[in-house]
């Protein structure tokens, strides 16, 4: 295949991000792939293309597979494409031992994510052998990060999303190790884990309660137990998450898509913990989605749907349970945490004011992330800093309290001084100068009922000038030049002097003649420069002689 194709299949995939609608942007691909359907070299270059393209970053890894879906229904490949597509995805799984040694956890988490979204879109590639292929590929997966202990935030979340659909497949499957088996590898390590890190052990816990609650007998034969309605719902809520995180302009019609599925659902408790504990657990995890998922948040709170605000409850249960674990989190654990936390805070409202419950975590979460001075927990305070300081501070005014800021700014400072590395000292110097600056929101003016307008003299009925323009009215009240209180309170035994001329008035203001003179001289200056650059001798000549043909 030529390597123009593999480039507009990459053109396709970023146009995939945006608002349009896949048909329009896809069948002209496919439509120039015509030449090379029986090219099985071409299905395969096109198929790796599309897989690598779809690793090389978590926002592509939705859009990626859309484009796949869409290319192997046109049934241009019949069924090699959907082939040489899954033959990719198994020399990456072949080769996890080395991914993992590399230390490259974020590639690794990718590639599972790219796994699980072909297996939910499995129905529409090829039914039977493509989910026999993927079931083993995820069950793999899954007890190779239980084995190692890594990624286990991924172990959980694949495991809520995909379960039923799993436990089909176990049932069509013969192949060993089975999801029984992923159980088991969690247990194990939860038995022998007493030394491991709390965190580690609570997502074993985790792993193993969904085991536990899976297991459990129906109260009617035949009939779905309690949680895999509740799971089956997850699974669905998880692709509309995935969506609103690649594509978040379509964040009205998706929530109002998922509001309309949650209606069935509005006394279910754990369905009301289970889809807060999911929004939340991703919103940490991935930055593009937490301003979208305090939008989904607020929408789904407004809506009421749950009763008795169990939402809102469940929201800030979640938001209490990361902040008691906050010393004992991974570093983007606790940067994700401390962040959407923020965004509920400013968007999740009480009324028309911010949640102000959340006002004493947010700021133990700057106090524990001031313990370490990596530039990395730098950035991440220093963003706090500039989503919610202003709306703390003020709150803290209103409250007639010692803002709590102070002391996070002097240690900021301390640190700025002591700090090697430029780029630190530059991070802190812009959020300080930006609250010296009051957060960037200018002061509003101080309006004086006693203040002078500038109008029209009336004009009289006969007026011959009809173009006359207005004039100042000396005649006016009196006005002050008082921006704000500020002001008044910097005057000492000064008496405060109404403003009765213009020239009087320039004392407060400046001279504008000075003003402008300044600027002239910069204006000429510049004009200057310009010609001395652009203006070389031939066209020098040339513009002579033009001036002397005009003359």
């Amino acid at each position: 295949m030529a390597v123009d194709m593999e480039r507009e299949l990459r053109k396709v995939i970023q146009k995939a991000h945006e608002n349009v609608e896949l048909k329009e942007i896809v069948q002209p691909f496919i439509n120039t792939m015509k030449d090379y359907c029986q090219d099985n070299q071409a299905i395969t270059k096109l198929a790796h293309c599309l897989y690598e393209t779809g690793v090389s970053d978590s926002k592509n890894v939705i859009p990626a597979v859309k484009v796949a879906v869409k290319i192997h229904d046109s049934k241009l490949f019949g069924n090699s494409f959907a082939k040489a597509l899954l033959t990719r995805c198994k020399i990456d799984f072949d080769n996890r031992n080395s991914i993992l040694e590399d230390g490259q956890l974020m590639q690794l988490d990718i590639n599972i994510w790219f796994v699980c979204n072909l297996y939910s879109n499995c129905k529409n590639l090829e039914t039977g052998a493509s989910m026999s292929v993927l079931y083993a590929a995820i069950v793999d997966y899954l007890i190779f990060l239980l084995a190692n202990l890594k990624k286990l935030d991924t172990v959980l979340d694949v495991l809520m999303y995909t379960l039923p659909t799993l436990k089909e497949s176990q049932k069509l499957s013969n192949r060993s190790p089975t999801l029984d088996d992923v159980f088991d590898t969690a247990e194990k390590n939860l038995k022998v884990s007493a030394q491991e890190h709390d965190e580690v052990r609570f997502f074993l816990q985790e792993i193993v309660n969904m085991k536990l609650d899976s297991d459990k007998p129906n109260e009617v034969e035949g009939e779905e137990s309690e949680s895999e309605p509740v799971a089956k719902l997850c699974q669905s809520l998880s692709y509309s998450l995935d969506e609103l995180s690649a594509f978040p302009g379509n964040i009205a019609t998706v929530t109002q898509d998922i509001l309309e599925r949650l209606k069935p659902w509005s006394e279910d408790e754990k369905a009301a913990s289970q889809i807060t504990s999911l929004i939340f657990n991703k919103a940490v995890a991935d930055a593009n989605f937490r301003y979208t998922a305090a939008m989904l948040c607020k929408s789904i709170h407004e809506s009421s749907i749950f009763v008795e605000d169990k939402f809102r409850y469940y929201l800030l249960k979640e938001c209490k349970n990361f902040f008691d674990t906050k010393e004992k989190l991974e570093k983007n654990k606790i940067f994700g945490a401390a962040l959407f936390t923020a965004e509920i805070y400013l968007s999740f409202k009480s009324g028309n004011s911010p949640l102000y419950k959340l006002h004493d975590a947010l700021l133990s979460y700057m106090k524990v992330l001031l313990i370490n001075t990596n530039k990395d927990y730098i950035k991440c305070i220093t963003s706090l800093l500039k989503l919610v300081g202003n709306s703390m501070d003020q709150y803290e005014k209103g409250q007639g309290k010692t803002l709590s800021l102070d002391d996070i700014f002097e240690n900021l400072k301390k640190i700025r001084e002591t700090a090697r590395d430029q780029s630190v000292k530059d991070i802190i110097t812009n959020v300080v100068k930006l609250r010296e600056s009051n957060w960037g929101v200018a002061p509003k003016p101080m309006l004086n009922p006693n203040a002078a307008v500038f109008r029209p003299t009336p004009k009289s009925n006969n007026s011959s000038n009809p173009t006359e323009t207005a004039k100042f009215n000396p005649n006016a009240s009196e006005f002050y030049p008082s921006y704000a209180n500020s002001y008044k309170n910097n005057l000492s035994d000064q008496q405060e002097q109404p403003v009765r001329d213009i020239a009087t008035w320039n004392e407060y203001v400046g001279d504008d003649d000075d003003a402008n003179a300044d600027l002239s001289n910069d204006q000429e200056s510049m004009f200057q420069y310009l010609e001395e650059v652009m203006i070389d001798d031939d066209m020098e000549e040339e513009y002579e002689k033009f001036l002397a043909y005009q003359d």
